[in-house]
Order: C-alpha cells, then structure tokens, then sequence
C-alpha cells in the first residue's frame, strides 16, 4: 500500500514537473545564445527586411517605464501615461502597448537581476508557459500526456515564434490563450462562480499583456461560447450565466481604466488606422501569397495534423469532445477570414474585419492583420492534440509500443522542423552597458529636455536606443519611437537631421525647451559647424557606441518666445508664388556633404506654414540633383521649413546635402511642397517583392507631383 501510494506520488510530481521541464530544455536549446549572454544583452533577428531591434528596444524601455512610473507614483494613470518620449507631448505612452501583463513575470526577476536580465527571463518564459498551458489544456481535454506534448511544442515553437517573433516580443506573450480556454471549459462544466472568477482574470492579464492579444482572447471566448450555444443546447449557457457575468465583470474592471486613455488618443486621432484604399491595394498584393503566407506562420505539419483531425469532429465520442474540436476549427476559420483585413469578400459581402469595426471600439486601429494568424495557430495547435490522440490510442498502435514511439517522433520531429532549420541569425545589443554621456546626464540633467541625434542613421533604430538610454536618468526626451506618433514629431525629427543648423536649433529651443544635444558619431564638417555654433557650449566630449559622443548644452533663447503657426487652410498653387535662393560653390567633390543656405521669399498671397503640426497644412522643401539633361539624380532631400513665411516675407534656412558619387555638372533644384501624402516607396518594393505592380502608386506619384511647385534652382555646380 505504501509502495503504491508512493509511487502515485511520483507519477504525479512527474505529471506537474515534466511538461516545464521539457518546454525549458527545448527553449534553451534553440535560445543558447540568449541564455549564454542574457545577462548582458539583448537580442533581435536580422531578417530580409533589416533588424528588428527597434522593438526590442521599445519593449524594453516600455517595461522600465512601468516600473519607474507605478514605483513613483502607483495610483495614477496620468504618471504612468505620461511618459518621457515625445517630450512635450502628452499621453505618449498610449501611442504604444502599456505591457502592464508583463508585469507579474518581469518584475521579480528584476528584483534579483538587473534590467536586461529580467527582460531576456521574460522574453524566453513565454515560450516556456506557452507550451506548458496549451499542454495543461490538451491534457485535460484528450486524457493522453504524448498528445499534450505535441500540441504543447507546436503551439509554444511555432515557426513565427523562433526566431522572428523574438523581434516582436510583446506578441510572444500569447501564452494565456490555452487558459482562456481551459477556465471557459470548466466554466461551462463546473458553473461555479469562481470559475468566473479565474476566466475574467485570465482574459484580463492577456489583454493587458497587449491590445493586439487582447482582442483576439476576447474572440476566443466569444467563439467558445458560440459553439458551446450550439453544440451543447441553451440550457448549458444558461445555467452558466452567472458565472459568465462573473467573469465580464471581472475582466472589464482591469481592463477599461488603462484602455481610457487609448480612447482619449484615438479622440485625437492619434492612432491611425491604414487608409481603406492603401489596404485594399496591400491585399491584392498579398493575397496570391496567402496560401503560403499561413505555414510560415503556423507550421506545415502542424497545419496538417489539424487538418487530420477535422474528420473526428464528425466521429467525436460525446458532446464535450465535439464542443471542443469545433471551437477549434471555427477558430481557425475565423482567423483565417481575420487575416484578409478590411478588403471585402466580394462587391456586395464585406470582410468580417470590416463588421468587427464597426461594432468594437478600437478595432480597426489593428493595422497589422496577419497577426490574426495567432488564432489559427491556437486552434491548430489543440486539433493536433487530438489527432496524435486518435493516432496513438488506435488498438494496433497499442499493440505495437515501437511503432507507436516512432510515430509520435517523428509528429514532434516535423513539428520542431522549421525552427530547428531557421537559417536567421540572432543580432546582439549591449544593453546593459549605459554610455558614459547617458551617466553623466543621470548626475547632473537637471530633468532639462534632451535631444539625440547623428549615428545611426535610420532614425528609428536611433530614437530606440535613445529610449533604451534614458532609462538611465529619465530626461524628457524629444526623440521617440511608437507604432503611432504624435503630430507634429515628424517635424521635430526633420529639424533634428538638419543640425547643427541655427534656425532649426532656434524653433526647438524657444518651442521645445531643449536643452542638451547628444551628438553621436559627427566627424568632418559637421562636427565643424557644432563647434563654429554660437548657440551652442561644448561641455564634454565621451567614448559611445558609434564613435564619439559629444554632448553640448544649449544657450537660453533671449527674448525668442514660441510664435504659434498661423491659422488657416493650406494655400493652392494659384496662392503659392516666390521663389527659392541657393547659394552653393563652384565646384564640389564626389559624396562630399555641405550645408547649404537657402533663401525663401513668399510673393504671393498665401502663407508659407512650415511649423503646424499637422501635416496636411504643413510646407516644406524637396531639393533634388539634376544633371546636364535635367534629370534627376539619386533621392530627393526632403526638409522641414523651421519657420512660417509669410506673404511678403523672406526666411533663411539651411539644408544639408551630399554631392553625386559621379563626377560631371549638376544644378540643385528646389521644390515647395503642399501638404505630405502618403509614401509609397515601401508598397512599390512590396510589390516587386512580389512580382506585381501597383497602379495604385503610380497614381499617388502623380498626385504628389502636382503638389509641388518648383521655385528656384541653383547656379550649375561642378563635382570633380
């Protein structure tokens, strides 16, 4: 009898302690490189279309920012929101994920570890609790641990979750979608009220995990219920009803407070939505691609051990295991139909997307709609469960224990497949070194607003590390990076490319309050023209990450207030008349950068607004090379008018620019353009990508054309 007790004992904690233990060991086989040098970086995939690090380092100032701000002042939301980028917008943390889920797995280890440490504990613990819930769910529902483990790797490894979703980290965190499942389950099962209890608090976390998530676990449920009405008969939901109001209840009141100020930025229209015809012209493209679009996402074989089990929907013993395999499936179709976005079905039918935002709040602002394929993986990634479960509990496959182990090897060899083969590499960041200029920020910044700018280049990747660095002294920051940004920013970032400039230093001190300038990587003739700047004191000069990082203080602005921009529409071509005066030298070397001077005199009858922030009554300027036979020659330089000129006036500003690679005789050509529509350079590469074309971006080329006015050009220059 002891004997036997003691041996259910063992079975029991093997039962408790197995699944994590696997899913962990697996995770740390794939993320050897996280585990060796998590203490002390940070990681993203290079993929085709360049790092994904931009994220990674979002995520990471994101959770550093919910700790700082709820350790500073934990009962309001106004401090939490209000965040130190975008500095002086408000709210700017609402142009984001708050990532308030990720909480109860980042925190502790914070406690113990430093920041980049805690981040990396929680970034590989999703893959962890992913598989282990989703094992805890087919277990329960199939009865079979071998089953659970195959649906457990394919959900927690699925091929967008290694390596790319590590770019992505705030998507990984999916984990409580099995649970959503599971509590509902025993909800409709066991109809207490505290069921209701855990199904609310599982929908909350996983909404608060990520808005993205947070809709789709709310599908989940809705979807589960659904069947459940069907399958099950009135009666089931009925006698649930208030276990389900329970849960609502629950769910609602961790969710709305910090929703409040999404709804107050969607108000302002701060979060955009993509333009109904740019997505429909981004469907057609995509969808040729569509069937092969899902396996990247979910997994060839996961795909069709699900397939297999659509059969047993229709031999499924009793009616939980039909309630179960439905939902299922039903998921799986209803994320597929999610990933077509607003485009509709046919002429007269429109896309479930497009009924969706119609009725949820917020719902149209998820621009990103092939993540609805998170769906289609948690239901596929069950239906697995239940065919492994069919496979191996056959009579024959019984009988034969070796076959039976092969069988279940190789569902869990192609399975792991397409992460064990990914051929993307993991690109590294120190994060947890802070620049010497960022330590001496912490001592003596006096919580004056900072501005970076120089290397990198793109700017995103630099307004990212520029977030990730303030988590060192917390300094208002102009500098940001967000799914969505606030008007008027990407002003603010133009004028930042131009310096050292002195109009455009001007308007950011005297509008923005600047103060300190970080100046990464600046040698040659820009680092010149910040010591020949008058507006400017040098205080210390520091060893960064791109070479030099110099950091300069910048004067008060005497006597200079902020004049707002002038009232009123954006003027027509007919309104616009004056002309553009370029001062440039004689001769020039190849690849060579200069800032030129340029004078602008309005003549005519409508203002030159170049400082509103939004941007469809804002001006600026496209200067572009032309050759002996006025064509035009590499990119136009787009840059922001650090003034308001207006009729009658004249305004002098300057524009950095870089000579042709090819030696010859060249002119510099000025434009004045009305307004900015929409880039489409990104959709034609989509396209040909793809092997199509757009009409659609011709059309827009056109449109932006006759939106610009040519004003002036320069005196013939001579690259040798």
């Amino acid at each position: 009898m002891l004997l036997w007790a003691s041996s259910a004992r063992i079975w029991t904690w093997r039962k408790t302690l197995a699944p994590p233990a696997v899913y962990s060991a697996v995770t740390a086989a794939l993320a050897w490189q996280i585990v060796r040098d998590g203490d002390e970086q940070v990681f993203a995939p290079l993929t085709a279309m360049g790092s994904l690090m931009i994220d990674v380092l979002l995520v990471r100032w994101i959770l550093a920012w919910d700790v700082h701000a709820l350790a500073s002042d934990p009962f309001s939301w106004s401090a939490l929101f209000d965040a130190n980028i975008f500095y002086p917008a408000g709210a700017s943390l609402a142009l984001s994920e708050h990532l308030l889920g990720a909480l109860p797995l980042y925190a502790p280890s914070l406690l113990l570890a430093g920041s980049v440490t805690a981040y990396n504990v929680w970034l590989l613990s999703t893959f962890v609790l992913s598989g282990t819930f989703m094992h805890l769910l087919v277990r329960r529902w199939t009865g079979v641990e071998a089953a659970a483990y195959a649906s457990g790797l394919a959900f927690a490894f699925a091929p967008w979750r290694w390596p790319e979703g590590v770019g992505s980290p705030h998507l990984l965190q999916l984990q409580y979608f099995p649970l959503i499942l599971l509590s509902l389950d025993a909800l409709v099962t066991g109809k207490r009220l505290s069921n209701g209890v855990t199904a609310g608090l599982v929908l909350a976390i996983q909404t608060l995990c990520s808005y993205y998530l947070g809709y789709q676990a709310f599908l989940i449920a809705a979807i589960f219920l659904l069947v459940t009405l069907l399958v099950d008969g009135v009666q089931c939901i009925r006698s649930s009803i208030g276990a389900l109001v329970v849960a609502a209840i629950v769910a609602l009141i961790l969710i709305i407070p910090p929703s409040l100020p999404y709804l107050a930025a969607a108000g302002r229209s701060e979060l955009t939505a993509f333009d109904s015809n740019w997505s429909s012209e981004l469907e057609r493209i995509w969808l040729h691609a569509y069937l092969a679009f899902l396996p990247k996402m979910v997994g060839t074989a996961s795909l069709a051990l699900a397939a297999l089990a659509i059969p047993l929907m229709l031999v499924s013993r009793g009616v939980g295991e039909a309630r179960r395999l439905s939902s299922c499936a039903v998921l799986v179709l209803l994320g597929v139909l999610l990933m077509r976005g607003p485009v509709p079905i046919s002429e007269s039918i429109p896309s479930l997307y497009a009924l969706l935002s119609m009725f949820i709040p917020g719902f149209e602002h998820l621009r990103a709609h092939n993540r609805f394929a998170f769906m289609v993986s948690l239901g596929c990634s069950v239906m697995v469960g239940f065919t492994v479960k069919c496979v191996l509990e056959n009579a024959w496959m019984r009988a034969h224990p070796v076959v039976r182990r092969g069988v279940l090897a190789c569902a869990i060899a192609a399975i792991l497949a397409p992460v064990v083969r990914a051929e993307t590499r993991l690109q590294g960041f120190a994060a947890a070194a802070v620049p010497e200029v960022h330590q001496w920020l912490a001592r003596y910044g006096a919580g004056e607003p900072l501005l970076e700018v120089g290397r990198p280049k793109w700017r995103k990747l630099r307004d990212s590390i520029a977030m990730q660095d303030s988590t060192a002294h917390w300094l208002p920051l102009l500098n940001g990076y967000t799914g969505h940004i606030p008007a008027g920013y990407d002003f603010v970032a133009g004028l930042a490319e131009t310096l050292p400039e002195s109009s455009a230093l001007e308007w950011l001190a005297s509008c923005r309050d600047l103060r300190w300038i970080v100046a990464h990587g600046h040698v040659g003739v820009r680092l010149k023209a910040w010591r020949e700047l008058d507006q400017v004191r040098e205080v210390a000069v520091f060893p960064g990450r791109f070479g030099k990082d110099y950091l300069y203080e910048v004067k008060p602005v005497a006597e200079s207030p902020c004049v707002p921009p002038p009232a009123g529409e954006l003027g027509t071509r007919e309104e616009i008349r004056g002309k553009i005066i370029i001062e440039v030298p004689q001769s020039w070397r190849p690849r060579r950068e200069r800032l030129m001077s340029l004078t602008l005199e309005n003549d005519g009858a409508a203002a030159w607004v170049g400082t509103v922030p939004d941007k469809k009554r804002r001006v600026h300027l496209r200067l572009s090379w032309l050759d002996d036979s006025g064509e035009i020659v590499g990119a136009p330089i787009d840059a922001p008018i650090a003034a308001d000129v207006l009729p009658g006036q004249q305004a002098r500003i300057g524009v950095w620019m870089t000579s042709p690679r090819e030696r010859g005789e060249y002119k510099i050509e000025a434009r004045l353009v009305l307004g900015v529509h929409p880039d489409e350079r990104w959709i034609r590469s989509l396209a040909e990508r793809l092997g199509e074309s757009s009409d659609r971006t011709s059309q827009e080329s056109n449109e932006r054309r006759s939106h610009e006015i040519i004003l002036g050009d320069s005196d013939v220059v001579i690259v040798k």
